[in-house]
């Protein structure tokens, strides 16, 4: 059995590339180009299916022997992520998982709101997140997706985003 060699640097720096480039269920290309380019430099061909995804081959001895596969791998490019289901009156949002997962894992986590107007910066928090302010009510709540998004930057209000999806901006 021949040892595989790991050059640490290269991982690394791969791996630190990767995970700087946001890419959430719906808004993969630029991962899918990246991952393409290093597929291109490490001379393993690959085709791009109609759905966005990436099928690379890279045969190993079995496989050249005729004796079929040595291994295959399955990897999503895409993070985990949600969608708005609801701007609330106060500017707050209402989040749906993309996929299934558990809104546990969501929960004190920092997010990038992808926007029309650019890339806003969020955290999940649950609806009674303070425990000076609702005691023992923040352990007793049920874990599932009725989260808010909030951040020091509040958005807008949800009669000013209808506004803006009609072209009109109004500033009070």
């Amino acid at each position: 059995m021949q040892t595989l060699t790991i050059d640490p640097y290269y991982l690394k720096t791969t791996l630190l590339e990767l995970l700087a480039i946001p890419s959430p269920a719906g808004l993969t290309e630029e991962i899918v180009r990246y991952t393409a380019r290093m597929l291109d430099n490490l001379d393993i061909p690959y085709q791009l299916t109609r759905r966005g995804t990436i099928r690379a081959t890279l045969r190993g001895n079995r496989a050249q022997a005729g004796l079929g596969p040595d291994c295959a791998i399955v990897a999503h490019l895409d993070t985990l992520g949600a969608m708005v289901r609801e701007v609330k009156p106060n500017g707050r949002l209402a989040l749906a998982p993309i996929g299934t997962w558990s809104s546990r894992w969501a929960e004190g986590g920092c997010v990038t709101l992808f926007t029309e107007s650019g890339r806003h910066r969020r955290s999940v928090v649950p609806l009674l997140a303070s425990g000076h302010v609702y005691n023992e009510a923040v352990d007793t709540q049920p874990a599932n997706w009725d989260q808010l998004a909030r951040s020091e930057t509040p958005l807008p209000d949800a009669g000013e985003l209808a506004h803006r999806r009609r072209g009109i901006v109004s500033r009070g």
